[in-house]
């Protein structure tokens, strides 16, 4: 997978989450990017990225936030994501899941209750496959 494969499913899987509110908020981008992957846990090589897109979610009011929280965790659960991190019922609730693909979302508020959706990679290479001469 290269970086802009990584960028189109990184889209579909916070697309598939947004899809399953009712009414579906916008997309309003807050921030696209990538940046070295440098995860010493899955002891890759140097030289990948990672590719992260962050949206907040108008249109969703604030006392909605649990609701939609309860809904994307029984839509991932039930699609073969697992839950990383379930931080319902926080100050700041979140939860976050990593899809079967090793993609991640995550949906939290802030402290106004607005909600965000974040979307990143798995380390890919920016032309999915190292540079000539790597040993990787």
């Amino acid at each position: 997978m290269n970086q802009q494969q990584a960028v189109e499913r990184v889209e579909s899987h916070i697309t598939a989450a947004v899809d399953q509110l009712r009414p579906r908020p916008g997309l309003q981008p807050v921030r696209r990017f990538a940046f070295a992957c440098d995860d010493p846990t899955d002891h890759g090589p140097l030289g990948r990225v990672v590719v992260e897109h962050r949206y907040e979610l108008p249109g969703i009011d604030a006392a909605d936030g649990p609701s939609v929280l309860d809904t994307l965790a029984e839509f991932w659960t039930s699609n073969g994501y697992r839950i990383l991190r379930d931080g319902r019922g926080e100050p700041l609730a979140e939860i976050a899941a990593e899809a079967p693909d090793g993609f991640r979302v995550i949906i939290s508020t802030d402290t106004q209750g607005k909600l965000a959706i974040i979307g990143s990679s798995p380390c890919v290479w920016p032309s999915g496959s190292p540079p000539e001469g790597s040993t990787a």
